[in-house]
């Protein structure tokens, strides 16, 4: 959908009155939030071999269908807000419109989504249900980010509607996040584990019967090395073009475009940078990392990705290896770097710069990291002390080179 038909379908004027100001504000909120993948198609090669191919359509056609037309106009100046300057929170936004709220909308009976079609009790009972369900319940930490989408709307919306509407989004329904629980805290992997992945990457990689290693499995291999090495974001590394690798003397440098329209020039060593070289070959310009259909590789496709060569390495039991534990790791071990070069101290003289590689606005969200890690070695410590005293204790009956005990 046009910009002009966008307008058209949220204000009821004809497209031709579209303002230029509207235009450019329109174009460029739609350059922002992208395209996303709604389904897969049949496609038929011309060598007869048929194949899945995704297909992508407008995030922001897709709000002209799944909103209100008076909803419409409010949606775009929430997300055209400079509170919401982050392309990835954009989209992540967006797309919790379409894929949470408006199909509950639906289920409740509304056309369209519409800004106050939920109220606290819709809410309280959704929660309820996408908890207690057996296949794939929902986390904490994922409720609170879909009900803060919602929150955040409303929000907006009560400064530019009268009446104002009354924001659903309680203290009955936010979850309480325990930053402390394993099952929901982002896994770390260890640096042999780190090495482990690689390896498996390298593996696939490595020229066998062929002449050389596929391009995808040099993608694969310098996919994961960039969101270990330089603590990317996904949304970074997967938006940064080949005109954004940058060379200045012996030194390489990736250009990302992070949190709030921030530009920084991240270096990477030589051995990345001749691995990202190999890996676009004769291709000068266009998105750095393709997928198998040549288009610009997202973050569905990292994580595809990055796990399939977790599970080939062993690695976090099988689970999930998200882009994130990529990000994570690096900056914990960059912490742990710190406390063995100088202990507690060290590491407090040095969470500065960690935060600024990590981009990270406020220091306790680096700090996070290292007391999670400082807390676990500490427990750690305790069991060993525990296991010592056992070692006098435990009857010898219960050593394994003695006759199996039969035990009622």
């Amino acid at each position: 959908m046009t910009d002009a038909g966008l307008v058209a379908a949220g204000r009821s004027v004809p497209a031709a009155a579209v303002p230029p100001l509207l235009h450019d504000a329109l174009t460029t909120l739609d350059a922002d939030l992208g395209e996303r993948c709604v389904g897969w198609a049949d496609l038929t090669e011309p060598s007869g071999r048929a194949r899945k191919q995704r297909v992508y359509r407008r995030r922001l056609e897709l709000l002209a269908e799944a909103l209100e037309p008076a909803t419409l106009p409010v949606v775009v100046g929430w997300l055209s807000s400079a509170r919401r300057t982050s392309v990835a929170t954009r989209r992540g936004y967006c797309d919790d419109l379409l894929t949470v709220w408006a199909p509950l909308a639906r289920e409740l009976g509304h056309d369209r989504f519409f800004v106050g079609c939920l109220s606290t009790a819709h809410l309280q009972m959704w929660r309820a249900r996408v908890t207690g369900r057996a296949a794939r319940p929902l986390t904490a930490r994922s409720i609170a980010r879909y009900v803060k989408t919602l929150s955040s709307l409303h929000a907006y919306a009560a400064g530019v509607l009268d009446p104002p509407p009354p924001n659903p989004v309680s203290e009955d329904v936010r979850p309480v996040i325990d930053e402390e629980d394993p099952s929901t805290a982002t896994p770390i992997l260890e640096e042999d584990e780190v090495a482990a992945v690689f390896a498996a990457a390298r593996s696939a990689a490595s020229p066998g019967p062929r002449p050389g290693p596929d391009r995808a499995q040099l993608r694969d291999l310098a996919l994961v090395t960039l969101l270990y090495v330089v603590a990317g974001r996904v949304s970074e590394i997967c938006a940064a073009d080949i005109e954004d690798l940058r060379t200045s003397g012996d030194r390489s440098f990736l250009r990302v475009r992070r949190k709030g329209h921030q530009v920084r020039d991240l270096e990477i060593p030589p051995t990345l940078a001749g691995l990202l070289r190999a890996y676009l070959g004769d291709r000068t310009t266009g998105p750095l990392l393709l997928d198998d259909a040549g288009r610009r590789l997202d973050r569905h496709d990292a994580d595809r990705i990055s796990t399939r060569l977790g599970r080939a390495a062993g690695v976090l039991g099988g689970d999930h290896l998200t882009p994130h534990v990529w990000r994570a790791s690096r900056i914990t071990h960059l912490l742990d770097a710190l406390e063995q070069a100088g202990g507690e101290e060290r590491v407090m003289a040095g969470l500065h710069h960690v935060m600024i590689y990590a981009n990270h606005k406020d220091p306790k969200t680096t700090l996070r990291y290292w007391i999670r890690r400082s807390k676990a070695r500490k427990n750690a410590e305790l069991s060993r002390t525990g296991e010592e005293l056992l070692v006098d204790l435990v009857p010898n009956w219960l050593h394994s080179d003695l006759p199996e005990q039969n035990i009622h």
